[in-house]
């Protein structure tokens, strides 16, 4: 017996009065004659109706079926294999058989992308708070050690209050806010009197504020303002002209901030600066942010001249990659003995409230910086002189070409909350909304196909996705901020499209949309591709899931003489690898590691730029570099040196056996001229050639399904009868489960 059916018989046994557990067997639950004499012969007979039922059931819907259905096959004596053809028919065209299907599928495709996460590393990248909260009632979904709660899902006014969204990339903390944020502890100034306005105040006396005397730092009052109002900078954020939100430290009493020996913090100075700490006050310790309330240690005195306003926000050079500006705000540094130099205060800005698209409409406490809501920035230009996309710069990995007028951008939708309190750890809630949308999508395209009665290879190449809430907010608008688990973000399956924006962030329904033509099937969806990361376990797990070839599924045996860097030709590790590096080039415009596809028109086979460069110099792809190669002979785009060093075969270091494949995609390297033609035509050329060469792939999904549901492998004869109807009916998945269960040996009892 199965086991999965075994479970399901105490059901059976319970239902309200058809077959009473003390009750003797009907003659309908007994083995026909036919039966019995088989099984008095030795060999498997055939199962009862009431079984049958139920090996049905468990298996088309996962569950037993109902005790009216088993009376009905009961009550028709010799009539009951009608009753269950008619039952049959119903199970396959149920919503139960659709979710079993997606499930079947789910085992094929393993999607499971706690690891191979999809997540933002923008700059406006919102993390959790470091300090902890004493656990209690109001902690809503909290781990043990007090973490504070997704404020999406808090109910408690005050945890939502204190929530800190600030920007996670400490580098950019460094470069834009120094001192504490940069060591990740301090992100901007959240006390209630740093609250700033919102920006419509620009031109307003509400702009304005006033600094006492007492905390100007020169001893005289000034008025500040929350916002630029130069007419360059409109709107931009401005930090808090206040020596009380600096973050302070303390100096020793008997040190100087005149002294240079003090300042260095080195030789018999040493010990001069200290961080500032609240024994006693604060059970888990330090305070993330200053408050007046802080104090130093005995001996030592709160340093309120650290700030430096003078300065302000300006540029300190220009970029390499693209000659702009390069912009930070001033800080002071100090050094400690023995340790790295450290940016350890700043000028900084506060806060303001600000619903965001993931938290329900609650106002949440957002540092300043990151609320700008803008799309385009104030300061830095596109590669075609206009101003930059926010969406764009919150994604830069490279302060360097940081904007300080962008944001998280409207309703924060650039950048996304990261909180280790949700199902999964080290998720927010709309972290994991985003992973399981992804992780769905390919099942949602399967179920599609199956429930249409279309033929079932449509998987594997049809052009339909589906969009639900979180997948059609990514798509709009957070793209080029989303990574997967490699150095490059991920490419939204076409030009925007009117479904995306009909799918409203909270919503989890799916809404069907047509993708571009270089798409096929599930093949090309992020969840296939951030979860195979590779273009090796990528042409794995389709040769696994739909060729059923067993080549990768064994353990190599290398040679570890042989050092061969053409990985296919390496002793013990060619039999497997030939075949890998070769159809890997169906995937080579789907770089490792990434969701990123590279378009032909910008990223050809060969690059004709990349090679001038590789025999001329770095400086021939540099901006404004002299390339014959590129339109106009000048280098207009900042990141052709990047792309030729990140997705093209670089000189450096070339055999001669490489040399002839420098500035094509790297892929290709040592691989036959001849099949070099299998970049451009990708996944869905790779499913054609297979489809026209032969019948692997419909034999597979034959052979899958009937292990799956007969729980042993068929005889040749076995599965070439249920090929052929499986064919005849244009390849249908539920005629291809139905001949299956109709079949003899699915109601055969298994020895």
């Amino acid at each position: 017996m199965r086991s999965r059916r075994v479970i399901g018989f105490g059901a059976l046994a319970l239902a309200a009065g058809v077959v009473g557990a003390c009750q003797a067997p009907r003659a309908s639950d007994e083995p026909s004659a036919s039966g019995a004499r088989a099984l008095a012969a030795g060999a498997p007979a055939t199962i009862p109706p009431v079984q049958y039922l139920r090996q049905l059931s468990l298996d088309l819907r996962g569950r037993p079926p109902t005790a009216a259905e088993l009376d009905q096959v009961v009550s028709a004596g010799p009539g009951a294999p009608a009753v269950i053809e008619r039952m049959l028919d119903e199970m396959l065209a149920s919503p139960d058989f659709l979710a079993q299907a997606r499930d079947w599928h789910a085992e094929m495709l393993w999607p499971n992308l706690e690891r191979y996460r999809v997540k933002s590393v923008s700059t406006g990248a919102f993390k959790r708070p470091t300090y902890k909260t004493p656990v209690g009632a109001n902690q809503i979904g909290g781990q043990a050690g007090g973490l504070s709660p997704d404020p999406g899902l808090a109910v408690d006014e005050a945890l939502r209050r204190d929530y800190v969204v600030a920007i996670e990339d400490e580098a950019f903390g460094g470069a834009v806010r120094g001192g504490e944020h940069a060591q990740g502890n301090t992100f901007c100034d959240l006390q209630p009197e740093a609250e700033y306005p919102d920006p419509s105040v620009v031109g307003k006396p509400a702009n304005s504020y006033v600094v006492p005397a007492e905390r100007s730092g020169t001893g005289q009052a000034f008025t500040a303002k929350y916002y630029s109002e130069d007419p360059a900078t409109l709107g931009l954020v401005l930090p808090i002209q206040d020596y009380l939100h600096c973050a302070n430290f303390c100096r020793r009493a008997d040190c100087s901030l005149t002294v240079f020996e003090d300042r260095q913090n080195v030789g018999p100075r040493a010990g001069c600066f200290a961080d500032m700490d609240t024994p006693g006050d604060d059970p888990a310790g330090r305070h993330v942010f200053d408050t007046p309330a802080m104090r130093c240690a005995d001996g030592y005195v709160r340093e309120l001249n650290a700030c430096d306003f003078s300065k302000g926000l300006s540029s300190i050079g220009n970029a390499p990659i693209d000659g702009q500006p390069i912009f930070r705000r001033w800080r002071p540094t100090r050094h400690v003995a023995g340790q790295q130099v450290t940016t350890y205060n700043s000028q900084r800005e506060g806060w303001r409230a600000m619903a965001h698209y993931w938290s329900h409409g609650q106002l949440i406490k957002t540092c300043a910086l990151d609320a700008q809501e803008r799309e385009h920035g104030l300061i830095r230009k596109d590669a075609a002189g206009g101003p930059s996309s926010c969406a764009v710069v919150t994604a830069a990995t490279s302060w360097s070409t940081f904007d300080p007028s962008c944001g998280c951008g409207p309703q924060g939708v650039y950048c996304q909350p990261s909180l280790p309190v949700y199902q999964t750890y080290d998720e927010s809630r709309a972290e994991y909304r985003l992973r399981r949308s992804v992780e769905q999508e390919p099942l949602e395209i399967i179920a599609s196909v199956v429930a249409r009665d279309e033929d079932y290879l449509h998987i594997l190449t049809t052009r339909r996705g589906f969009v639900d809430g979180p997948l059609g907010l990514a798509y709009r608008s957070q793209g080029p901020a989303l990574r997967g688990e490699g150095f490059a973000g991920i490419t939204t399956p076409g030009p925007v499209d009117p479904a995306w924006a009909k799918a409203t962030y909270e919503s989890n329904d799916w809404i069907e949309y047509e993708r571009t033509p270089r798409h096929s099937g599930i093949l090309t969806t992020w969840g296939f591709l951030l979860r195979f990361p590779t273009a090796r376990s990528r042409i794995a797990q389709y040769r696994r899931s739909f060729l059923c070839s067993p080549e990768f599924d064994y353990a190599p045996k290398p040679d570890p003489s042989d050092t061969n860097k053409d990985i296919a030709a390496r002793n013990g590790c060619s039999s497997c690898h030939l075949r890998l590096e070769t159809d890997g080039l169906w995937w080579a415009r789907y770089p490792d590691r990434t969701g990123r596809y590279l378009d032909p028109e910008r990223y050809p086979a060969t690059s004709k730029a990349c090679q001038y460069c590789a025999t001329k110099g770095a400086g021939a792809c540099a901006l404004g570099g002299k390339n014959p190669e590129v339109a106009g002979g000048v280098v207009t785009d900042p990141n052709l040196a990047d792309d030729c060093k990140t997705f093209y075969t670089p000189p450096q270091g070339a055999t001669d056996r490489e040399k002839p494949y420098v500035g094509v995609l790297r892929p290709a390297i040592y691989r036959d001229p001849a099949l070099l033609a299998r970049m451009d035509g990708g996944p869905a050329e790779m499913v054609a050639t297979d489809l026209s060469s032969g019948t692997r792939l419909q034999e597979c999904a034959v052979k899958t399904a009937w292990n799956r549901l007969v729980r042993r492998p068929g005889t040749e004869a076995e599965l070439a009868g249920v090929l052929a109807p499986f064919e005849q009916s244009g390849r249908s998945y539920r005629k291809l489960v139905r001949a299956i269960v109709a079949g003899e040996a699915y109601r055969t009892v298994q020895p």
